[in-house]
This record gives C-alpha cells, structure tokens and sequence, in this order.
C-alpha cells in the first residue's frame, strides 16, 4: 500500500512538472523537438531568396532585408571553389527553400552572442511553422552541426541529438560518410 502511494505520488509530481523526472534537467532527447525559449524574442519576416542549405534573404518589413546564415549547423557545398557541388548541396538548398515556401509563419531568432558573421550575414534561428529549420535539416542528413562558437549555442542539445539519430539511420550525409564527417 505505501509502495502503490509513492509510486502514484511520484507520478503526481512527475505530471506536475510537465512529464519531467524529479530533478532531472530536460535535456535533449530523441524525438524531442525544439521550442522557442522565450517567443517574444521571435521576429516573423517573410524569406525572398534561398542562396544554400544555410543561407538565404529575409524581408523584414519596412523595406528592410536581411542576408542570413542559419546558426549551429553546415551544409554541403554548391559551388565549393575546390570540390565544385559537394553531395547533398543541392538537396539541403531545395528542402530549405521548400520548408520556407510552405510555411504559414516563418520568424527568425537571434542568440544572445554577436549577431553577425565576418560576411557580414545575420546569425539567426528560422522557425516555420512552430518548428526550427536548423533540426529539421539535421535531421534529414542535409546539415551536420558547425560552427559552434559559445554563447550562441541556445539550441545546440536539441541539433547534437538529432544529429546522432541521423548518424545511427545513416541517413543523407551520413548515408555517404557514416559518422566520420
């Protein structure tokens, strides 16, 4: 009887904690998909061009655009200046360029780190529809994570564990490279 009390008092709390163990940091896990962190920082633009799998023009509103590059993920190359198109660059632009054609809402996010490149681009986050670009790419095997340079790392749990799940599918890149890449 006390057994069966705790164990549905710990379900109680486990509940109450939005389906988390007790003391337990939430953290990254298969299947788990990204949320926004706080949506007031969310802005919503409408995407204009696709230039690559990670890069392409956002209109902000007001006749103001921005060139940018998704954070914490790389995709293959179209026009590499020493390995010309590099396998799955081609797809990785066209599945970005299709998610954002698709998309009812698209909003952009920028971390808390510096919020340009050396290029000049912005450094965001892309979310369509509720759901962040850079995990759905990875996931797919058209990005792998990259370019990590700390504190703009707001998602990179979420993008490891996808990334390990594409490995272990081999799927897209890793289907060519396995987890060697």
């Amino acid at each position: 009887m006390r057994r069966t009390l705790f164990i549905l008092l710990l379900v109680l709390v486990t509940i109450c904690l939005g389906g988390r163990p007790v003391g337990v940091i939430a953290q990254a896990s298969p299947n788990l998909q990204a949320k926004p962190i706080n949506p007031k920082l969310l802005e919503e633009v409408k995407a204009y061009q696709v230039v690559d799998g990670d890069t392409a023009y956002f209109d902000l509103g007001s006749g103001k655009s921005i060139k940018a590059r998704l954070l914490l993920i790389d995709t293959p190359e179209l026009h590499h200046p020493r390995l010309g198109q590099q396998p799955y660059g081609l797809e990785a632009k066209q599945r970005f360029q299709h998610l954002l054609q698709q998309a009812h809402k698209i909003e952009v996010e920028y971390d808390i780190g510096t919020h340009k490149d050396k290029y000049q681009r912005d450094l965001i986050y892309v979310w369509i529809d509720g759901q962040l670009v850079q995990e759905i790419l990875v996931s797919e095997g058209l990005a792998q994570v990259a370019y990590v340079y700390p504190p703009n790392t707001r998602y990179l749990n979420y993008l490891e564990a996808s990334q390990k799940e594409a490995k272990e599918a081999k799927v897209g890149l890793w289907s060519l490279y396995g987890s060697e890449r």
